[in-house]
């Protein structure tokens, strides 16, 4: 993604997540965050770190997690999970994004350096010092990520020129429209040439009108072969914008992600269903081990009936079957106790047996 596509997606995530709730965060095995964001509706927000791919966007379904997570991906969830989306915006003309969050009344950030070549993701604390990356490589070889240092942007190179410095300059270079064209470096090679044919139509202060409209947020993200694009004269909503992204993001990838996330939901409910049946039948070897309660209250009830004829201290009683006139109950006693004792003990087992 250029700068002008990151600055169009930054514009579009403010609008749509902003005050969103970050539920849980994942990582696929190519350092990609997908972050769930709960607000009006539920959207899986990724930041791709990705060296072939790096943006961000909304998408569909997340790709697969390993099982043991990245240094950066167990710093967020322990210090990002929970928190909410304040912000999201860009160094003006650079390839970096911001997302500003609170978590528990504390303000973090995530940078998104989406340089081609060297991306990364940062984790910054409320002071702007990065806490946690998956890599320290900077995308500037002039510059250096040290962890417990304060974050500095990259700056643009000297000699180069961005539709900013332009419009500063349009006095001075109005009258040369080629030269002009030439030293819109920031532009994507697309767009120059759409803005180097719209001053030989018209002029150069209109075609720099029209390029300021898109970079305030007018245009479409489209996707052409492998290229995301902005172009100027047509409008979309911040969901389309970032579903765009989210998908150029995935590439080949988003019909693998479709069908990886109701297998992982397949693998999470055999395991609750293993669960549950080793529940059951831990459950079924306890009542077991319980006597019936109506056998016991039948106990208890023969034990009543002699009650008055018992000493304190015999070790079991041969008493009538209540319910068998010819048969006799052999009962266990606790000598410990007097016979008043043992008929209560009794009785609180059956009320025990029959909870269970």
């Amino acid at each position: 993604m250029d700068a002008l596509a990151l600055a169009h997606l930054a514009r579009a995530a403010s609008k749509l997540l902003s005050g969103g709730w970050v539920q849980r965060i994942w990582q696929d095995e190519r350092g990609r965050l997908t972050l769930r964001v709960r607000g009006a509706s539920t959207h899986l927000l990724m930041i791709s770190a990705d060296k072939e791919a790096p943006g961000f966007g909304i998408i569909g379904a997340r790709p697969p997690s390993p099982k043991n997570p990245r240094r950066l991906l167990a710093y967020l969830r322990a210090h990002l999970e929970g928190g909410r989306i304040e912000q999201v915006e860009t160094v003006p003309f650079q390839r970096v994004v911001i997302f500003h969050f609170t978590s528990r009344s504390k303000k973090l950030s995530l940078v998104l350096e989406a340089v081609k070549h060297t991306p990364v993701i940062l984790a910054l604390d409320e002071e702007g010092v990065m806490r946690s990356a998956d890599s320290w490589d900077p995308s500037d070889e002039r510059r250096k990520l040290v962890p417990s240092e304060r974050w500095i942007a990259p700056q643009i190179p000297s000699g180069s020129d961005t539709p900013a410095t332009a419009v500063e300059n349009t006095d001075r270079w109005i009258g040369r429209s080629g030269e002009l064209s030439k030293r819109l470096l920031g532009l994507p090679p697309e767009l120059r040439g759409w803005f180097a044919g719209l001053c030989d139509a018209n002029s150069p202060g209109y075609a720099l009108g029209e390029l300021l409209k898109i970079y305030e947020g007018e245009g479409e993200l489209s996707v052409k072969g492998d290229k995301l694009t902005v172009n100027s004269g047509a409008a979309q909503t911040p969901l389309e914008a970032l579903e765009s992204a989210g998908g150029w993001l995935l590439g080949g990838l988003a019909d693998n992600a479709g069908r990886e996330e109701p297998q992982e939901d397949n693998k999470r409910r055999k395991r609750w269903e293993k669960k549950l049946r080793r529940r059951i039948a831990n459950i079924k070897a306890d009542l077991e081990g319980f006597p019936e309660p109506e056998r016991l209250k039948r106990e208890a009830d023969a034990l009543y009936k002699v009650l008055h004829t018992l000493k304190r201290g015999a070790a079991e009683v041969l008493v009538p079957d209540p319910d068998d006139s010819g048969e006799n109950l052999l009962l266990p006693l606790d000598k410990r106790l007097t016979p008043g004792e043992n008929l209560s003990k009794l009785y609180e087992r059956v009320k025990k047996n029959r909870r269970a």
